[in-house]
């Protein structure tokens, strides 16, 4: 009963986790895709210019009561200079997104963020280099989001595999015929539990439940050698994106050769690789393994005629059941 209800408190805590960043996410990805349909146009004229001490900008008016703000993804990337030389009784012409803008100049409102900024002379920043300033800012929260989703949706995974593999406690009428037999009757009838009956048997389902719990923490051991190597830079896309793959594709590689052929999603499922010769399973039949899941959609079928795909063909290998001794 008690563990019952750990796993009922961890499977809340993921699910909150998981709506909750995805919320976060779409609005990150908002941020960087406005266009003049979602902005306003306005006019001023500036009264002063603020440069603070940590980077952001901010533009008094005398047409508005709220300050105009350039935020610190923006002003890193644009001529400070041209911003600070803007003189008193200048004109200047911004745009701000329809939500700001509604809430402009209300009492409680200080500042307000824009997307664009020029004068009658100079284009200081546009709206399409306000996107892109923003998506290339929000590339460490977006990898962070994205490991938060990877890693709730695979513990949601795994309490979902630790339900089905879980075994059955013996009811306390096993002794009677007549109600052993009514439950069979019942379970019989129960999608459930004939469900769980299939996880059982079919090793290939098996097969297909560990390599998603392998692919999420892949993915999330990918995202932390990336930040190391990057070093939080990740603005570096191309290095950011080849060192995902590279580590990506040897978590793959090495995930059963660290754990005698059982990654840890195929220990959660109690099944393990081994070679059809009995020969010991080697780095080189890894490789072999992991190279072709790149033709996954071909081997679909031969899972389902023979437990075996094209990597396990070339490699000589077959994952079979690990039953505890």
């Amino acid at each position: 009963m008690k563990n019952r209800k750990i796993n009922i408190v961890i499977t809340v805590i993921s699910i909150f986790f998981l709506v909750a960043t995805v919320v976060l996410m779409s609005l990150v990805v908002k941020s960087y895709k406005l266009n003049e349909d979602s902005t306003t146009a306005f006019t001023a004229t500036v009264s002063d210019v603020v440069i603070t001490d940590t980077g952001t900008i901010d533009i008094y008016t005398k047409e508005h009561k709220s300050y105009l703000l350039i935020t610190t993804n923006i002003s890193n990337n644009i001529e400070i200079d041209n911003i600070a030389s803007l003189k008193n009784g200048q004109q200047i012409f911004f745009r701000v997104e329809n939500a700001q803008a509604e809430l402009m100049d209300q009492k409680n409102v200080a500042f307000v963020s824009i997307a664009s900024l020029s004068t009658d002379t100079d284009n200081l920043f546009s709206l399409t280099e306000y996107n892109e300033y923003m998506r290339i800012s929000s590339y460490p929260p977006r990898i962070i989001g994205g490991m938060v989703i990877v890693a709730s949706s695979t513990v949601l995974l795994i309490e979902f595999c630790l339900l089905i593999i879980r075994p059955r406690t013996k009811s306390p009428n096993q002794g009677d015929t007549s109600a052993r037999r009514r439950n069979i009757t019942r379970c019989s009838q129960c999608p459930e539990k004939l469900f769980k009956d299939i996880i059982k048997k079919k090793i290939n389902i098996k097969r297909g439940i560990s390599a998603l719990i392998d692919f999420h923490i892949s993915c999330i051991l990918s995202s932390i050698i990336v930040f190391a190597v990057t070093l939080g830079k990740i603005e570096v896309f191309y290095i950011s994106l080849t060192t995902y793959f590279i580590s990506f594709f040897l978590l793959l590689m090495f995930k059963d050769i660290l754990f005698k052929g059982a990654s840890i999603g195929k220990r959660i499922l109690r099944i393990k690789v081994e070679k059809t010769d009995g020969s010991k399973f080697t780095v080189s039949d890894a490789f072999k393994r992991t190279l072709t899941l790149i033709l996954a959609p071909m081997e679909v079928p031969l899972l389902v005629g023979q437990n075996q795909r094209i990597g396990d063909i070339w490699a000589k290998t077959t994952v079979t059941e690990n039953r505890p001794k």
